[in-house]
């Protein structure tokens, strides 16, 4: 019994020649081991549960794969860090970046800076050098601090300098939307929101940058006619709320159908309370982040106390003062390119048309016509408890 799959003959069928199987050595804490392997064997056919012999070998590299270099940084994680508050702020939460080395030898870090268009509105926490050994991790924290006069979708850049030979600086994407305040005419334009999400899409055909576009039932820059929804492909849709500019209070959103005209509305999760005036809010414990709607078309939908009204991506079922609140746009990188079968959901749930009382993205949909006007009745199935701390 050989390694190669070829070598092994004495199997008359090919697909059943790879009796070997090789996996990188891990320690207790998950950590990879250098250089080390597990070598799990198959002999026998009845069955293929590649335990009959296992060992472990030291000191070996597969061919064709390069020795790790004595010091290699790894990509850092995440690869962008975004962040919200208002102007002025000087004790706004901070975020973590970290970077791994994967190198045989200690991997030496000389510190970390940030530069680019608004550095200034970016503070690092702890810039120092750092000594770190092989596996080990490094991590560097930041605070979004813009000046007292400084409003808009800001960003720079952190750089962290080592002793790796083939990558000495790598380089973190620091975004930060910084307000006048909050609630009003303080909150920020929904172009900078998408802005600084890296979502760049194109939110209404006026010339500036005003809070406000309208909350007529015409396409607005990019937008695109989305009634409904329905999956684009195998697996769940994801739905993940990225900005919250609105009154604070619980907030349950999900999805809806339309059986037979009636609307059945299914709650995925609950943004937090303290998560208002904020991009990425955080939803309550127990909140999923995805939901399986099977080939039925469906819609968005949110459930405000405050306004007292729920929220449809269909016009014809809401009964508030806007028709239209959701305006639907196809989500750009931040290169501006698309995003394929993603998009970015936009609630208007007052009535000036900001367009950024919540802002959702949702993954694996396209949009689909309304078909049922669903002017039926409503019912309800909530995915979470019906009370929970708060």
């Amino acid at each position: 019994m050989f390694s190669e799959d070829s070598l092994n003959t004495w199997e008359t069928t090919a697909a059943n020649r790879h009796k070997v199987r090789v996996y990188p050595l891990k320690n207790k804490d998950g950590s990879v081991e250098q250089n080390a392997y597990v070598v799990a064997t198959e002999e026998h056919t009845s069955g293929y549960d590649y335990q009959d012999v296992v060992y472990i070998v030291r000191n070996a590299k597969p061919v064709g794969e390069p020795a790790p270099d004595t010091q290699e940084i790894d990509a850092p994680n995440p690869k962008e860090l975004v962040f919200s508050g208002v102007k002025g702020s000087t004790n706004l939460p901070t975020q973590s970046v970290s970077v791994k080395n994967s190198g045989r030898t200690a991997l030496e870090i000389s510190g970390a800076s940030i530069s680019g268009t608004n550095a200034g509105a970016f503070q690092l926490v702890n810039p120092g050098a750092k000594s770190v050994p092989a596996g080990e991790t490094a991590t560097f924290e930041v605070r979004f601090a813009p000046g007292s006069t400084t409003v808009g979708s800001l960003s720079a850049k952190l750089t962290i300098a080592s002793n790796d030979a083939d990558e000495a600086n790598v380089d973190v994407g620091l975004y930060g939307l910084s307000t006048n305040g909050e609630q009003g005419s303080n909150e920020p334009t929904l172009q900078d929101v998408v802005n600084t999400l890296g979502y760049p899409a194109k939110v209404h055909d006026l010339a500036g940058n005003p809070l406000t576009f309208g909350t007529d039932g015409n396409l607005k820059g990019e937008e695109v006619s989305a009634p409904l929804f329905q999956k684009a492909g195998t697996g769940n849709v994801t739905i993940k709320p990225v900005a919250r500019y609105s009154p604070d209070e619980i907030l349950p959103f999900g999805y809806y159908k339309l059986p037979d005209g009636n609307v059945t509305e299914n709650v995925v999760a609950t943004i937090d309370l303290d998560q208002e005036q904020t991009l990425n809010p955080k939803v309550q414990p127990g909140g999923s982040s995805s939901f399986d709607p099977g080939t039925d078309k469906f819609g968005v939908f949110v459930d405000s106390k405050s306004f007292n009204r729920k929220s449809y991506q269909q016009d014809g079922l809401n009964t508030g003062q806007v028709a239209h609140a959701v305006r639907v746009y196809p989500a750009k990188d931040r290169a501006g390119q698309p995003i394929a079968n993603s998009y970015l959901v936009t609630f208007e749930d007052a009535a000036n048309g900001d367009y950024q009382d919540y802002v959702f993205f949702v993954t694996n949909v396209k949009p689909s016509s309304a078909g049922n006007t669903g002017t039926g009745t409503s019912s309800k199935i909530n995915f979470q408890p019906a009370t929970a701390e708060v």
